[in-house]
């Protein structure tokens, strides 16, 4: 509980720093807001096509004995926060190091055994289904000193990849419409993209519906 309370502190402390009163009111409170869902066949990923993180990036699973060792350093107090609250809940995070310091991080809904189903409350609202072998990522950070290091594609690729060797077939998530930079990366990606929705939020509820395909997208 403590844990909890502690985490959502920090990340109005944090999402304020980043972007200020605009940044952290848009991340409670939205309406009528567009999402993109999409989805990713991991078995038509190309096996010679594995990308390179040039040294000394890579990509580790983070657990929880990991994140409280004080081998790593998190730059952003919240991410560690919500490290300690939301793998105590059955969640997977995969982080970027950077050397030690975690420059990024990727959230998913990961069953340890790839024939269970994926679970997450957002797959409901989401339309998504949630079928053994399927993986449904959400929330990817970069730290803010370090974006527009072109980190997003290849973390996301790489996170990908670590999915197909360990035998799931699918992932799914979303980006937002408005959000180009996320919207180049899904696309240069090559993840197929579905209807659209509009959705909203109020604190911890949310919901939404879908509005057709993407315009101009077959």
């Amino acid at each position: 509980m403590i844990d909890r309370i502690l985490l959502r502190i920090q990340e109005v402390v944090d999402a304020f720093k980043d972007g200020g009163w605009k940044n952290l009111l848009e991340k409670r409170f939205y309406f009528n807001r567009v999402l993109t869902p999409c989805e990713m066949d991991l078995e038509s990923l190309p096996e010679l096509e594995k990308p390179a993180l040039d040294k000394p990036f890579q990509i580790v699973q983070l657990t929880e004995e990991l994140a409280e060792s004080g081998n790593l350093v998190f730059p952003v107090k919240s991410r560690h926060l919500k490290a300690k609250v939301k793998m105590r809940k059955g969640l997977s995070c995969f982080v970027l190091l950077k050397d030690q310091l975690v420059v990024g991080d990727i959230w998913c809904d990961c069953p340890a055994d790839r024939d269970e189903k994926a679970s997450h409350a957002d797959l409901g609202w989401l339309g998504i289904e949630n079928r053994p072998g399927e993986v449904y990522a959400f929330d990817m950070f970069i730290e803010p000193k370090e974006r527009g290091s072109n980190l997003a594609g290849p973390f996301m690729k790489g996170f990908l990849y670590v999915l197909k060797d360990r035998g799931f077939r699918r992932a799914y998530g979303y980006y937002w419409s408005d959000y180009l930079p996320a919207l180049w990366m899904h696309r240069i990606l090559k993840f197929k993209e579905r209807e659209q929705m509009k959705v909203w939020r109020f604190l911890s509820l949310r919901g939404g519906k879908p509005i057709g395909k993407v315009p101009g997208r077959s």
